[in-house]
């Protein structure tokens, strides 16, 4: 715990100059929670709950070290909201407000979509597994993706709404070259940010 506050008063203070990925997923519950990346499929899927639990259901126990806790459910569900709650966002950049909220326009303004620098896929896969296992431990963790992350993932098609719930100027501006009411610059601009935008 206090090496990642240490990390986040330094990255608080640098601001754009983050210290590298690896450095911050070490100090980061996240990071940390890697390690069930070997695990089978049949343990990340397993469930027991203790008579001193709360009626918790777990896949593991937890040991916060330096922190003098026992595990009876708490501090379980603590390490996935932390992992999957403030950490993908503030401590390691894997997701950022969506440009409705950062341009304070638009709807979904609290919603969030992975930032497509400095991440592999092997980590949103780990952040796919822990949701799963949150999930099934019903544990809520505060992230709110939008539906432009959340409908690939289940299969169903993106729509136009799902883009105007993320960016509703890009989808205007779409909009806009369909209607062929853009200028052919216009278009060639608003067609190289959306490329930009998709990383």
């Amino acid at each position: 715990e206090s090496e990642q506050k240490k990390m986040m008063s330094t990255i608080a203070a640098v601001g754009e100059d983050m210290p590298p990925l690896l450095s911050r997923l070490k100090v980061s519950v996240f990071g940390q929670l890697y390690q069930i990346s070997s695990w089978s499929d049949s343990e990340l899927r397993q469930s027991f709950v203790h008579y001193q639990d709360a009626v918790q259901a777990r896949a593991f126990y937890v040991y916060l070290e330096g922190e003098g806790s026992d595990d009876h459910g708490g501090p379980y569900r603590a390490i996935f909201q932390t992992a999957l709650g403030e950490e993908p966002n503030e401590l390691l950049g894997l997701i950022e407000p969506s440009p409705n909220a950062k341009h304070r326009f638009g709807p979904d303004q609290d919603h969030f979509v992975f930032t497509g620098v400095g991440y592999t896929t092997a980590l949103i896969k780990h952040m796919g597994r822990l949701l799963g296992i949150a999930g099934r431990h019903r544990i809520h963790v505060p992230l709110t993706l939008s539906t432009l992350v959340w409908k690939p993932f289940v299969g169903d098609f993106l729509t136009r709404s799902d883009l105007d719930s993320v960016d509703r100027a890009m989808a205007r501006s779409l909009t806009d070259i369909e209607a062929d009411r853009l200028d052919k610059e216009e278009e060639v601009n608003v067609l190289r940010e959306a490329l930009l935008w998709a990383g």
